[in-house]
């Protein structure tokens, strides 16, 4: 287009049309002229860039507001105007097919048996991954045996801290299994915290990443109501094939009756799955850092102001 051209556009379209300078650059940046723009209507342009697999906002802008840039409509208004306003359309379009490839991604990307997300899920949207796990089987063939002797092959964690003593802390200890307080902490979210503790009961825990989500399903295996001299309950789940570790883990209070303490105890066998051996260590790091926030979240839950800090003494971690 002549200068004389881009004057009248100015004129008659104001700032709009002026836009289209740099556009008609990034088309001759590209390598192409007025008259090839016109004779492939754009096209050859998102060949070119289309080398890398895309197109790019200065081909899809420029190359629209040079076909037909020396046309005019019947109401004398310049067809750079128009074609620029195609090629903004054709911009957006391309955007909302890059969100759409992307929204697709969200709900659908499954890796190594576990579902991840670019954002923190909706409700729905664990609701429906919730109900999905219904009919689903465990993940491992050791249903149980996280009651006594654990089994081989797989990392064993167990980690215990004192609560407090007496009757009144083992209640309240009680009531926070019963409420899922282990998993309070930012990190991890426990879909949902009023799901009973009953056999056959499935949750999602769902977790924040680097820069991701991840919704992990698991099912109550057992439940573990024991008095005696000492008094135990809590309960254990195991995984399902929607998550990335395989294995049993078991939360359970206990009151020992001859000096009168009251401990949380979470013991647990496991081995990664098939996501989790790909990024072990970050995944191993994760297991740990649980245990230590589950420690520190019943100790809030239970012990009572005065006695947070000595309640909140954690015994050593052990691990076979």
């Amino acid at each position: 287009m002549a200068g004389a051209d881009f004057a009248a556009t100015r004129d008659g379209c104001g700032a709009l049309a002026g836009y289209a300078r740099p556009s008609v650059a990034g088309v001759v940046a590209n390598g192409l002229d007025a008259r090839n723009a016109r004779r492939y209507g754009g096209r050859h342009a998102q060949r070119r860039s289309g080398r890398g697999g895309g197109v790019s906002a200065r081909d899809l802008v420029g190359a629209a507001v040079a076909v037909d840039c020396e046309d005019t409509r019947d109401d004398g208004t310049d067809a750079a105007c128009v074609s620029l306003v195609r090629g903004k359309k054709e911009l957006r379009r391309g955007k909302l097919h890059l969100c759409s490839g992307l929204s697709r991604l969200t709900p659908a990307w499954g890796l190594g048996g576990v579902l991840l997300f670019w954002s923190k899920p909706e409700h729905d949207e664990i609701a429906r991954f919730l109900d999905s796990q219904a009919g689903r089987d465990f993940s491992y063939t050791e249903v149980g045996q996280s009651r006594g002797p654990m089994p081989f092959g797989f990392t064993i964690d167990q980690n215990r801290v004192q609560l407090g003593k007496g009757a009144d802390v083992f209640a309240r200890a009680k009531a926070a299994i019963c409420a899922w307080k282990m998993f309070e902490y930012p990190r991890v979210a426990l879909c949902w915290p009023d799901t009973p503790i009953e056999p056959g009961r499935c949750v999602a825990v769902l977790v924040s990443h680097w820069g991701f989500w991840s919704l992990n399903a698991a099912r109550i295996v057992y439940v573990i109501e024991e008095p005696g001299e000492v008094s135990r309950f809590g309960f254990a789940y195991g995984t399902l094939s929607d998550h990335a570790e395989i294995g049993e883990e078991r939360f359970s209070v206990e009151w020992n009756h001859s000096d009168d303490s009251v401990w949380y105890d979470l013991r647990a066998f496991s081995r990664p799955g098939a996501l989790a051996k790909c990024v072990y260590p970050l995944a191993r790091r994760l297991q740990l850092e649980f245990g230590a926030e589950s420690k520190k979240a019943m100790v809030r839950a239970v012990a009572p102001a005065d006695d947070y800090a000595e309640a909140a003494r954690v015994s050593a971690r052990t691990r076979w």
